[in-house]
């Protein structure tokens, strides 16, 4: 299964990107910095990206079989809802 996980090198996103890498699924990690998560296996694919950016968030989802949110609230605040709002979006557009 392709999965694209969103907020990857987070606490918890780094250890669902790892076990998803473990199960055998080929795994896409969004991140801001365009680094692997923390341990990360070598087979994890990297997207630099920001979950604000509507159109890069599409672009991540495109060809996914599924998406993981694992993301924090950010330093400003409002990350979590505006990002996973654009991620919700890029899936719909996917599946249309």
């Amino acid at each position: 299964m392709n999965i694209v996980i969103f907020g990857a090198t987070g606490s918890v996103g780094r250890h669902v990107t790892a076990r998803a890498a473990a199960a055998g699924h080929r795994v896409t990690a969004f991140t801001r910095s365009g680094r692997a998560p923390e341990g990360a296996p070598d087979d994890v694919t990297v997207v630099q990206g920001d979950v604000l950016d509507a159109e890069a968030v599409a672009r991540a989802i495109e060809g996914q079989d599924a998406a993981i949110v694992v993301l924090g609230a950010g330093a400003k605040g409002g990350l979590r809802a505006h990002g996973t709002a654009n991620i919700i979006a890029g899936m719909q557009r996917a599946t249309a």
